[in-house]
C-alpha cells in the first residue's frame, strides 16, 4: 500500500470517529439507556445518568488518545532502533573499509620504501650501499610481513659479493695486501695494546 493512500484512509478513520464520538456526547445517553430516560421533561434522575455516561466517554476518549499516543510513540522508537542498527553497521562497514585502506597504504609505503632501498643497495657507492642495508633493516622491523624477504635480499646480496670475490660494479679496489685471512691472523689480541 502506498505511504500517501495509507495516510488518506487514516486521515478518513480519524475524522468518522471524531463524528461518532461527537454524536455519542450528544446522543449517547439515549441510546445507551433509552428506556429510563425521559424525553422532554428530564428529572434529577434522568441527570444522574446524563452526568455519568458522558463523563465515562470521556474517560474512554482520553484512553483512546493514549493508546494511539503510545502506539505512535512504539512505532517511531521501533523506526529509530531500526536506523540506529542500520546506522552502526554502516559505521562497522565504513571502519572495515578504512582499515582496509590504512593496510594497503601502508604496503604501498612499505613496498616503495623497498624498491628504494634495493636500488641503494646495488649503487656503486659504499654510503649508498649502507643505507640500503639499514633501510632493508627498517623494513625488517616494521613489517613483519616483508621480514623474511628481506633476509633472503640480504643474504643473496652477500652471497653474490663473496662469490666474485669482488666489489660491486662501480666501486673502485683497494690494493690488496695479502687476502683477508693473512690479514686476520696477522691481527692478533697480544700485539693490541690500549
Amino acid at each position: 500500500m502506498k505511504p500517501q493512500t495509507r495516510r488518506l484512509g487514516l486521515a478518513v478513520v480519524g475524522v468518522v470517529a471524531a463524528l461518532a464520538y461527537a454524536l455519542l456526547m450528544w446522543r449517547g445517553p439515549w441510546w445507551a439507556d433509552g428506556p429510563h430516560l425521559r424525553k422532554e421533561d428530564l428529572q434529577p434522575a434522568d441527570g444522574v445518568i446524563i452526568t455519568g455516561f458522558r463523563p465515562m466517554l470521556v474517560a474512554l476518549g482520553a484512553g483512546a488518545v493514549a493508546a494511539l499516543g503510545l502506539y505512535y510513540t512504539h512505532r517511531t522508537h521501533r523506526h529509530a532502533e531500526k536506523l540506529y542498527e542500520h546506522s552502526q553497521e554502516q559505521f562497522a562497514h565504513v571502519r572495515e573499509k578504512d582499515r582496509e585502506q590504512a593496510t594497503l597504504t601502508r604496503e604501498g609505503q612499505v613496498t616503495e620504501r623497498y624498491v628504494e632501498a634495493i636500488k641503494l643497495l646495488g649503487s656503486g657507492n659504499l654510503h649508498e650501499r649502507l643505507g640500503g642495508i639499514y633501510s632493508l633493516k627498517r623494513i625488517m622491523n616494521d613489517s613483519e610481513r616483508d621480514h623474511r624477504a628481506v633476509v633472503e635480499v640480504l643474504s643473496a646480496f652477500v652471497r653474490t659479493l663473496a662469490r666474485s670475490g669482488s666489489r660491486p660494479a662501480g666501486e673502485a679496489q683497494e690494493p690488496q695486501t695479502g687476502s683477508l685471512r693473512n690479514r686476520l691472523r696477522s691481527w692478533s689480541l697480544t700485539s693490541w695494546r690500549p
